[in-house]
């Protein structure tokens, strides 16, 4: 074997140690790499710990968000574990027509459970278009009519008016309206749940001698007198409910 030879294989032992050693440096490297993935479990530990859940029931039929998040529908009387941040959490009920019935902001603030209620007065009767008040045995349209009307137009639209499989509705008296504000609802117009109305004030059949009659405006509380031709106020109708 010449030198030239010598030279070449010498040279070629070097860079096969040099290639092994490499990759062993590479294989410890890993090694002491798999440590860390215990901390990435504790932070997932951590995150778990951290949550909080809202035990939500019903007494309607509702579907229901979690911070605009649909987390299903219920039924009356049903229950739904859902898991949640710890924070600010606004839980919102909507009827089969998508109209916003019940909302409730809540402050999670450590882990556990809540027990959130969505409860009723009442009920909301088959197309969610009217409403028993279980504490006045009356039902009323659960949202005006979105019509500027004059008083006569507003006594003929509620008793010509065929609702629910009942044709026997009514303008409301001053009290009966008085009795569904409710100053703890955040918004403008201060009304129960699940009622809405497009305009903050209403008719009632009150009188106020021969040619005025009372209205109720929802956002401030009030009930003032209006002549019975002033077209600016909207309609809610009633019924007994015990009447059939």
């Amino acid at each position: 074997m010449g030198f030239f030879d010598l030279v070449m294989m010498s040279l070629r032992c070097f860079v096969t140690l040099v290639v092994a050693h490499a990759f062993a440096i590479r294989i410890l490297v890993a090694q002491q790499a798999i440590p860390e993935e215990p901390k990435q479990n504790r932070l997932a530990v951590q995150s778990v710990a951290g949550r909080a859940y809202l035990l939500i029931t019903s007494d309607v039929r509702c579907t229901v968000t979690i911070d605009r998040d649909k987390v299903g529908r219920l039924s009356p009387k049903d229950t739904r574990k859902i898991a949640v941040r710890l924070g600010e959490r606004v839980v919102t009920a909507m009827d089969d027509g998508g109209e916003v019935v019940w909302r409730k902001r809540l402050s999670v603030q450590s882990a556990g459970q809540t027990v959130v209620n969505i409860k009723f007065r009442g009920s909301v009767e088959g197309d969610a278009l009217t409403f028993c008040d279980t504490k006045s045995a009356l039902m009323w349209t659960r949202m005006d009519n979105k019509q500027d009307k004059d008083w006569h137009e507003a006594r003929s639209y509620c008793e010509n008016l065929s609702l629910a499989g009942q044709t026997d509705w009514r303008l409301p008296t001053i009290d009966e309206l008085q009795g569904l504000h409710d100053p703890s609802v955040k918004g403008e117009d201060k009304i129960v749940s699940p009622f809405r109305v497009s305009f903050c004030c209403v008719w009632s059949s009150t009188m106020d001698g021969p040619n005025a009659a009372f209205t109720f405006y929802f956002n401030i509380n009030e009930q003032n007198q209006y002549t019975l031709l002033a077209r600016i106020f909207r309609v809610l109708c009633v019924r007994c409910s015990g009447e059939q």
